[in-house]
């Protein structure tokens, strides 16, 4: 007759030459613990240790749970506002939504605005100051700031990017700029150099307005001195000539001489009288 004992578990205390190697453990890598939700890092409990076998985490008791929910389902909040009874039941329909990270509801919304700063010009027959335009684009994931300059036909200065993205200090101290400090028909400083914002685009002024921010109407560019004189045409003063050439071409146009006329050859050998006919045209070239 066979007889099983249960005995109970001994440990060997953890000294030199009492480690045993458990030959049934052939998983050893690690559990993960890291977890993408939405776009956000969030850390997850391990369920399995090393080489196999759950990891014995504390929880709530089926009866506790049930205990709690009793509980909850007793009390009951009622908050008086403006005659409106809110329980405890109604806060489900008033909970927020599902947390969203700042980089990712954020993320590819850029504000719009554009702007112009004017800089002297020296020792120039044609123009005293010149007005030079900029694209201002604020990203609004990181405040960083990223300005370029608008390509113009046969400008003969430098233009495109003009300040590299970047977050811009505000002022002398260590504050940076804000989208709350931006807004039309208003001046902003760009490293000593006075930008004046003048226009900003309709996601821009939607975005700020639902912060807000009551956003400025937009205003007018002022036009460049030297630009607007390049795009008048230039007068030429040419004499008057004494033959005018237009005016008979289109007047003698298509109006052409004949004559009619003949060719006697009878004195000639094998010689006949021919009829010809005779045309003139006069021919202009402008």
């Amino acid at each position: 007759m066979n007889r099983t004992h249960d005995f109970p578990p001994v440990s060997l205390p953890f000294l030199p030459g009492n480690s045993l190697v458990d030959p049934t453990k052939k998983r050893f890598h690690l559990s993960q613990s890291l977890v993408y939700d939405k776009g956000y890092a969030l850390k997850n409990q391990p369920q399995f240790k090393i080489g196999g076998g759950k990891v014995e985490l504390s929880k709530i008791e089926p009866a506790e749970i049930q205990c709690l929910d009793k509980e909850f389902a007793s009390l009951q909040f009622i908050l008086l506002k403006e005659s409106y009874f809110v329980k405890f039941s109604d806060v489900g329909r008033c909970e927020d939504p599902g947390f969203i990270p700042a980089h990712v509801a954020l993320d590819k919304k850029v504000l719009h605005f554009k702007g112009y700063f004017t800089e002297e010009i020296i020792d120039s027959p044609v123009e005293s100051e010149r007005v030079r335009y900029l694209d201002i684009f604020y990203y609004l994931v990181d405040d960083s700031v990223a300005m370029s300059e608008p390509q113009q036909e046969n400008s003969g200065i430098t233009q495109g990017k003009f300040l590299t993205r970047q977050r811009l200090p505000l002022g002398q101290g260590d504050r940076l700029l804000s989208w709350k400090n931006l807004n039309t028909a208003m001046d902003l400083i760009v490293y000593s150099k006075k930008v004046r914002l003048y226009w900003c685009d309709a996601f821009t002024r939607e975005w700020l307005t639902s912060e807000g921010i009551e956003v400025n109407s937009n205003e007018a560019s002022p036009g460049d001195r030297y630009i607007v004189s390049r795009n008048q045409p230039e007068r030429n003063y040419v004499s008057p000539s004494e033959v005018d050439s237009l005016h008979k071409f289109l007047t003698l146009d298509r109006v052409v001489l004949r004559f009619y006329a003949t060719w006697d050859e009878r004195d000639q050998l094998y010689g006949e009288v021919r009829k010809v006919i005779f045309e003139t045209q006069s021919r202009f070239v402008i």
